[in-house]
């Protein structure tokens, strides 16, 4: 059975906690290539979330109260560490390639969109469509010749608004779950059981994010699986 790290050259080891960035399409919500997957762990995960009012006043009248227009895009940050240095991971991709590979991913336009992908961002339960908004990366540990071997990335995101997925996902982080399956077969693949239980697919990363799955490729027969309420309205 192919293990964590094997799926990604060494990047993480099959222990810890786990980051996962997936590029995806125009829509937010179909993957459209392979994640990168990082081991994170962290103390703490912040959300910002901002409420929109407008605050309109006539000529020579008192402030009224402000107009409300909505939800500001919901903004998060992650820091991770990248190490090539052997002592806490086995890591076999050199820190410029792994960086350059978080670069390609989330910053470099793509050619045929004419700007950077669009992501899912998801750790635990929490799962995002979203841009990235800026990167800092910050060179901690270099060899004799000055080759980094560690590296800080610190990386700043903005949820795209009105995606399926991200209208799907708060009532994914809710307890109130209803539906409950156990794997019978082998070749079980979770868009498919995902479909019996929504009538559509599109929801399997957000199913595979509330239940913690390393990966979602093949089920494991006696694998409970939990499907929570959902409403897209």
């Amino acid at each position: 059975m192919a293990t964590i790290s094997d799926l990604t050259g060494g990047l993480v080891s099959n222990n810890g906690f786990f980051l996962t960035i997936t590029p995806v399409g125009d829509d937010g919500d179909i993957p459209t290539g392979a994640p990168m997957i990082l081991q994170y762990n962290p103390q703490s995960f912040s959300i910002k979330e901002e409420l929109d009012f407008e605050q309109k006043q006539e000529q020579g009248q008192a402030g009224n109260d402000p107009q409300y227009k909505g939800i500001k895009p919901r903004e998060f940050s992650i820091e991770f560490t990248i190490d090539s240095s052997g002592l806490f991971t086995p890591l076999r991709i050199p820190v410029i390639q792994h960086i350059a590979l978080f670069r390609s991913l989330t910053t470099i336009p793509k050619s045929d969109m004419h700007r950077p992908q669009r992501l899912i961002v998801q750790y635990g339960t929490f799962i995002s469509s979203c841009n990235l908004m800026s990167s800092e990366v910050t060179y901690t540990l270099f060899d004799r010749e000055g080759v980094p071997l560690r590296a800080k990335v610190k990386a700043n995101f903005q949820e795209t608004k009105d995606t399926e997925l991200n209208k799907a996902a708060r009532n994914f982080s809710s307890p109130d779950v209803t539906h409950q399956y156990i794997v019978q077969l082998d070749d079980e693949q979770l868009p498919f059981v995902t479909y019996r239980y929504y009538r559509t697919p599109d929801f399997y990363i957000a199913v595979a994010a509330a239940n913690r799955m390393k990966t979602f490729r093949k089920l494991e027969p006696g694998t409970k699986i939990f499907f929570p309420p959902v409403s897209t309205k």
